[in-house]
């Protein structure tokens, strides 16, 4: 059932003469005392406020958040930031009419003239720089394409633009809201080429919600066109489909790959070097990121927000892309990471997996990606498997995605993983999920917006009890209009039997499960009741100050952790003095 279905819900209620009757009884509160304002420990806080989803949001809102692993940097951004760039960097928009009738608001390079100053990334609210008085109003109006300034002084364009490049207004788990969707990523172009302006946005954003570690899926810049690396790498595939960058693909893409022949090995050290310059470049849009935001070299914690946001790539492949260029990208992706672990620390396939391409070519994919970790140092790997439901595909479609995600390219973790139940075998899939053990990475939003799935319907449960790693993320919260905070709240709204614990599982699953470099704190990953030695207190548990100390050298995951579990044992102990 999509989201359509309870304002009706909410009218049948008001009614009938029983009303709401059935709704959970509020917890009482001691006499002269506001409820709630009486807890002796964050599960009695969580409780209780989970009978309010307002007062619900505000605790979760509050809560500090290890990571969120699955979201696309360019559907991260809400399109009030998309204008913002587009307006300082002289952008123009083409609001010439789609099949609809509507103004497709898609973002074109050139054509006015680029804004004096530099756009505010850690200021709280998005500017947009009006044209200036120099600029003639004509330009305004009537033309096909038309300055992204004008956006910035009429209501009406500014709200329309939003509208287009979001799922503002759209129907919830209708085709609509499907096509419209994926639909977007197209108009976004020259809007998001500005990378490190993209990740010191979306940190600022993370750290408002506490939020400590994001690893964000793009696409890999590219050196010029004109560059010795690079031109090398294409030219072993400009004779077509007889190159020998055609044909190691094609070897690549079959199931029974052997090792690289003399082809394959002259496209891998091309590779290589091309990704030698990428590594670095991705690398430096972090370095980036923080000069935006104002952060210093010191671990300050009067830093601006963000700052103690730690970011992480993970490259794209395109599954809708014909296949010759879905490998290129996806040796790209594995040198990258290869070049530089820390700070690229994996690969994913990204777009609709319901597409025909995507449909036809997805066995070849997955053997592709698992060639491919035979042959490189190991990249994290995260793909999008299973984000499909009945109807949308034919049903042999939904036998044997997740399974060939998991099974053949060694997947580490699976995106979405909807469709489970459909799969050929799912209860061994399950078991193996369990005990490899390969984390799901769970958008709730995502799935009720674009699927139509949510509730008793979603499979979230089913992971849970089957002992699955499960994660929360938020997928494209800048298109979406959600956020990490609201995937925990729907999971305790939407699963009444979960408890606090429940989502202190998930949070910290964020951070075992992410692909971050080095040790971590845990010896028994997703039970967490026993830490590393160098962690542990003298009666067992865990030593949060120790563990600190220890972290230091030991990596980025250790680290994260333990600043994560300083922040989640004081902000239970403020929950347990109510």
């Amino acid at each position: 059932m999509s989201f359509q279905g309870k304002p009706a819900l909410l009218l049948m209620c008001l009614l009938t003469a029983a009303g709401c009757s059935a709704a959970p009884a509020p917890v009482t509160a001691p006499a002269g005392r506001p409820a709630c304002s009486q807890t002796s420990s964050i599960d009695e806080a969580f409780q209780c406020a989970r009978q309010d989803p307002n007062a619900l949001r505000a605790l979760l809102l509050a809560m500090p958040k290890g990571g969120d692993l699955h979201h696309h940097l360019t559907g991260a951004i809400y399109p009030e930031v998309l204008l913002q760039l587009a307006s300082y960097q002289g952008l123009s928009v083409d609001v010439s009419p789609d099949a609809s009738g509507s103004p497709k608001f898609a973002f074109k390079s050139g054509g006015a003239t680029p804004g004096s100053g530099k756009p505010d990334m850690a200021a709280v609210t998005a500017d947009c720089l009006a044209c200036p008085a120099s600029q003639s109003p004509e330009t305004c109006t009537g033309n096909a394409l038309i300055p992204a300034c004008c956006l910035c002084s009429s209501g009406t364009l500014y709200d329309g633009a939003v509208n287009a490049l979001s799922m503002r207004g759209v129907p919830w788990g209708t085709l609509q809201a499907h096509d419209h969707f994926f639909a977007i990523f197209g108009k976004l172009g020259p809007a998001t080429n500005n990378r490190a302006a993209l990740l010191a946005q979306l940190r600022q954003q993370a750290s408002r919600e506490n939020v400590l570690y994001l690893e964000t899926m793009s696409s890999a810049p590219l050196p010029p066109a004109d560059d010795p690396d690079l031109k090398a790498f294409k030219d072993l595939f400009a004779a077509g489909s007889s190159s020998a960058g055609a044909t190691f693909c094609a070897q690549l893409m079959a199931e029974d790959f052997g090792t690289p022949d003399e082809n394959g090995t002259k496209v891998i050290a091309a590779i290589r070097a091309v990704a030698a310059q990428v590594a670095k470049a991705m690398a430096q849009q972090i370095v980036d990121s923080s000069q935006l935001l104002g952060c210093s070299s010191s671990d300050d914690a009067s830093a601006p927000p963000g700052c103690e946001v730690t970011v992480r790539h993970q490259i794209e492949m395109h599954r809708t892309a014909p296949p010759v260029v879905v490998c290129q990208e996806a040796l790209l992706g594995f040198a990258t990471s290869e070049a530089d672990r820390q700070h690229i620390v994996g690969i994913n396939i990204v777009a609709a997996e319901d597409a025909y391409v995507a449909r036809i070519n997805y066995s070849k994919h997955m053997n592709l990606i698992g060639n491919l970790g035979k042959i490189f140092s190991p990249a994290g790997r995260a793909l999008h498997a299973g984000e499909l439901i009945e109807g949308l595909v034919p049903p042999n479609d939904l036998r044997f995605h997740i399974h060939d995600a998991v099974w053949v390219a060694r997947a580490q973790r699976i995106g979405h993983g909807v469709a489970v139940t459909y799969e050929t075998g799912s209860g061994e899939i399950l078991d193996t999920m369990a005990k490899e053990p390969v984390a799901v990475e769970i958008n709730l939003v995502s799935n009720a917006q674009l699927l139509g799935i949510q509730g008793k319907e979603h499979p979230l449960p089913l992971y849970v009890e089957r002992h699955v790693p499960v994660v929360l993320s938020t997928d494209d919260p800048g298109i979406m209009r959600t956020s990490l905070t609201e995937q925990y709240r729907l999971a305790a709204l939407d699963y009444p039997h979960f408890r606090y614990a429940d989502l202190r599982t998930f949070n910290r699953n964020s951070l075992e499960y992410s692909f971050l470099t080095g040790a971590s704190i845990w010896e028994d990953p997703g039970t967490y009741a026993r830490p590393v030695a160098d962690c542990r207190a003298s009666g067992g548990g865990l030593d949060v100050n120790r563990c600190t100390a220890w972290a230091k050298g030991q990596g980025d995951k250790a680290q994260v952790q333990a600043r994560f579990e300083q922040r989640l044992r004081g902000f239970e102990e403020r929950h347990a003095r109510n």
